[in-house]
C-alpha cells in the first residue's frame, strides 16, 4: 500500500506542472499533457491489476494488455475531439484491433 501512495504522489508531481502551465504561452504542453494523460492511465491500471493479482492469480496475463488498452481508450478520446470522430466508432475500433 505505501508503494502505491509513492507512485501516486510522483504521478500528481507530474501533472501539477502541466496543469499550472499556460497552453497559449506554450504550445507543447498540451502534447505533453496527452503523453502524460496517457502514461498515467496505464500505471493507474497496471497498479490496479497488480492489486487483483494476489486474489486472482489468472489476472496475471492481461497485467500489460489492460495498460495498454486504458492508454488507447485516453488517446482515443482525445482524437474524437480533434477530428470529430464518433467516440463509439473509435472504442469499436480498438475492440476490434485487440481481437
Amino acid at each position: 500500500m505505501k508503494r502505491r501512495v509513492i507512485t501516486g504522489a510522483v504521478l500528481l508531481a507530474i501533472l501539477i506542472p502541466l496543469i499550472m502551465l499556460d497552453h497559449q504561452k506554450y504550445p507543447i504542453v498540451g502534447t505533453l499533457f496527452l503523453i502524460t494523460g496517457i502514461f498515467l492511465s496505464m500505471v493507474a491500471s497496471y497498479e490496479m491489476m497488480n492489486m487483483f493479482y494476489t486474489k486472482y492469480p489468472s489476472l496475471k496475463n492481461y497485467r500489460f494488455f489492460i495498460g495498454v488498452f486504458n492508454g488507447l481508450v485516453v488517446l482515443a478520446i482525445h482524437y474524437s475531439g480533434s477530428f470529430s470522430y464518433s467516440i463509439e466508432i473509435l472504442l469499436l475500433l480498438l475492440i476490434i484491433l485487440i481481437i
